[in-house]
């Protein structure tokens, strides 16, 4: 029995209920819920403190420019500032405000939920199983399909 259509099919519900927990998500300034990359950019910042733009990128697999993009927004919100590096001026380092860290604590408790659902469910599964599940996702993710 094939089941690459059931698989298809749960793989888009959970990408849609990912995607729709942005109810759960913190709010930006403008009572918008936050986009998930700043999300993820305000968690590093919480959990690694000051990062460079090449920290950044090098933490979540993004391009410099995406990270710059995402940072711009951070400080019009008031989530980021930014410092010039004093041993390089040509680098930056950014740091979390209070409404920052507060946004970013919002953001990991919802991981953590989320997490902790998988768990869950994956304990009803033997270790066989959850490798062949693991094994699967990571071929998926895989940049390179071949």
């Amino acid at each position: 029995m094939d089941y690459c259509h059931g698989i298809i099919t749960n793989l888009n519900h959970l990408i849609q209920t990912y995607a729709s927990s942005a109810e759960m998500m913190p709010l930006d300034a403008d009572g918008k819920p936050l986009p998930a990359n700043q999300g993820h950019l305000l968690m590093l910042l919480l959990e690694k403190g000051a990062q460079s733009n090449a920290d950044l990128a090098e933490a979540t697999q993004l391009s410099r420019p995406a990270i710059t993009k995402t940072i711009k927004a951070l400080i019009k919100q008031d989530a980021v500032t930014e410092s010039v590096s004093p041993e390089d001026k040509r680098s930056r380092f950014y740091q979390l405000t209070a409404t920052g860290r507060e946004l970013a604590e919002q953001h990991k408790a919802t991981h953590e939920k989320m997490q902790a659902r998988i768990h869950t469910v994956m304990q009803d599964y033997p270790l066989d199983q959850q490798a062949a599940i693991a094994q699967f996702l990571e071929q998926i993710n895989r940049k390179d399909p071949s």
